[in-house]
């Protein structure tokens, strides 16, 4: 399902317009540039594979270099010490580059799981018939819930570990019973439990604070409701 378009940056909701931008007399959604983390990912991994290359070479020429040593093992103690001092440094060289090399593989490749955990999640939240403008925030709810397991989208409990239940089934059944108002047709402005729970996002409570103590938010949207 495509984010929604608009004719007018006036129209797009409150707290939403960082996240469009105009393309053509329309604004847009703006959407994670993946190719071009794709294309730095397989630069590192050639970069990697060059360093990988350089290593090899360096353990040859190590090699060479400590043969060299044993011929010149009686030849006296100052040259002994010059090619173990060079030795050393060539080791701590070949180390320091292929760490530096892996540490960038590393964190292009974190950004691009990242970027792919949360478009999948965000996918499946607007296929149960959530409402794009609370995409962002029915994943900030569950983010901690979700991972990637063998490019696998999964739902994880409260330990940590890998549930039965479906990515698509968390948005469409259980999520949806406890954020009605996320779902389209479904924005509860009455009484009871849901009508709080409506009421108390509707008024803009932050989803962070939702989490952390849902009484308390729950308590300030029925005082909210009985005041007016």
């Amino acid at each position: 399902m495509a984010f929604p378009i608009f004719e007018k940056q006036a129209d797009i909701p409150l707290g939403f317009e960082s996240e469009y931008e105009e393309k053509d007399g329309k604004w847009v959604a703006r959407v994670p540039d993946v190719g071009k983390l794709e294309s730095t990912l397989e630069k590192v991994r050639a970069e990697k594979k060059d360093a990988e290359k350089a290593t090899r070479e360096a353990q040859e020429k190590a090699a060479d270099i400590q043969r060299q040593l044993d011929i010149k093992a009686t030849a006296g103690a100052d040259v002994d010490k010059k090619m173990a001092a060079a030795l050393e440094k060539w080791e701590k060289d070949k180390e320091s580059a292929v760490k530096a090399v892996q540490d960038q593989l590393d964190a292009v490749t974190g950004k691009l799981r990242a970027v792919n955990l949360d478009d999948r999640a965000k996918a499946a939240f607007l296929k149960a018939g959530g409402r794009p403008e609370r995409a962002d925030a029915a994943l900030k709810l569950k983010r901690d819930r979700l991972d990637l397991v063998d490019d696998r989208l999964v739902v994880k409990d409260e330990k940590g570990e890998v549930t039965t239940e479906t990515v698509d089934d968390l948005f469409a059944k259980s999520f949806r019973k406890e954020m009605p108002d996320f779902y389209k047709g479904t924005q509860a402005k009455g009484g009871g439990a849901a009508g709080i729970q409506g009421a108390a996002l509707d008024d803009g409570a932050d989803a962070d604070a939702i989490l952390k103590n849902p009484r308390s938010a729950l308590q300030a949207a029925h005082e909210a409701g009985a005041s007016a």
